[in-house]
């Protein structure tokens, strides 16, 4: 039976229905946007000193996915005061170096994303340790050349790269910014491993006089030894006599990273001027196990070299002594029956 109220009123139920779910859709997705992420909630986790330390050590490994995630957490809120910064970085560096175990530059690219700086914007203490004590020393941990396996992801983006040259200036200063923490210091001196030699080779070298202090010291030594240059090559090893022991594995272990430096070492070693005896069993290990292949063949022939062939011995014919008497059957036999090789 048709209805007899207009068909304004008719449709007018409807409308609400349609109000009222669009409605619960706005809750729904309001109480979904509150819910923190994954990453978020392990940011959290990790920032919350009530909670044991090695629980939290133990939480991040296996989400290195997460890193760019967890990083954007933890910093969001920035700038804070020096104390709080600090408090946060030693967790921001673990996040950001676990991130390259897996080698994975789709979240390599996201992480660079989130803590490079924009353009114009100074460097903060904490993106330096993202990209120098991070991204740039997990690779190289890793075995590879952090400029050369970088260098296509940066590519996709101008805009990334520009950030990411701007950023190796800026850690130019920060690098000789005597205000800034030595740790933070020493990641920026890994940036500038990125550089050439004559943009950053006279700023890292600087670095490894005897009277500076031994993580900047380490931290130049890494930046040159990430460089594919003649001359640092030459570098790396101008001050082992007053290098720390850390400073100088890390000095050797660059050293065995291409043919040309290998060579170098050898004839230091040769020469009695440096001796691998200083490393650890552990040290020894990292170098014998190390995941660069050239540099554990080098290691390999440095420190468990193949043992000396032996030259076959020498065939010897027993010669019986010379007398001026020779016994009489000796005398009489034909010498077709005299031992062969005897004396006639």
């Amino acid at each position: 039976m048709p209805s007899s109220k207009p068909d304004s009123e008719t449709s007018t139920p409807q409308k609400e229905t349609v109000e009222q779910d669009q409605t619960t859709d706005e809750v729904e997705t309001s109480v979904t946007d509150n819910v923190p992420s994954r990453g978020e909630e392990i940011a959290a986790t990790l920032l919350n000193d009530e909670i044991d330390e090695q629980e939290r050590r133990d939480l991040f490994p296996e989400y290195p996915q997460y890193a760019a995630e967890i990083v954007t957490a933890m910093t969001a809120g920035y700038p804070f005061d020096e104390e709080e910064e600090y408090r946060r970085i030693p967790w921001i560096w673990r996040v950001s170096i676990n991130a390259t175990k897996t080698l994975n530059q789709e979240e390599i690219q996201e992480l660079l994303e989130v803590s490079l700086p924009e353009i114009g914007e100074p460097l903060a203490d904490w993106q330096a340790v993202v990209i120098g004590g991070g991204i740039i020393n997990g690779l190289t941990l890793k075995g590879e050349w952090p400029k050369e396996y970088l260098k296509p992801i940066l590519e996709r983006d101008t805009n990334l790269l520009e950030r990411w040259n701007s950023m190796l200036q800026a850690s130019i200063k920060m690098a000789d910014d005597s205000t800034v923490k030595n740790g933070t210091r020493y990641d920026a001196l890994r940036n500038l491993g990125m550089l050439s030699w004559d943009e950053a080779g006279g700023h890292l070298t600087k670095y490894l006089a005897h009277n500076v202090d031994s993580e900047l010291k380490q931290g130049a030594v890494c930046g040159l030894a990430d460089m594919h240059s003649a001359a640092a090559d030459t570098m790396l090893l101008s001050g082992w006599l007053y290098y720390e022991p850390n400073v100088q594995f890390f000095a050797l272990e660059g050293m065995l990273r291409t043919a040309d430096r290998f060579r170098l070492l050898k004839r230091e070693i040769d020469a009695g001027r440096i001796d691998p005896a200083f490393m650890t069993a552990e040290q020894t290990e990292t170098l014998l196990n190390h995941p660069h292949e050239l540099t554990r063949q080098h290691a390999h022939r440095l420190l468990r070299p193949l043992p000396p062939v032996k030259a076959p011995a020498e065939e010897t014919w027993d010669i019986a002594p010379e007398t001026s008497e020779k016994p009489a059957k000796e005398v009489e036999s034909p010498a077709s029956e005299q031992p062969e090789g005897s004396a006639q």
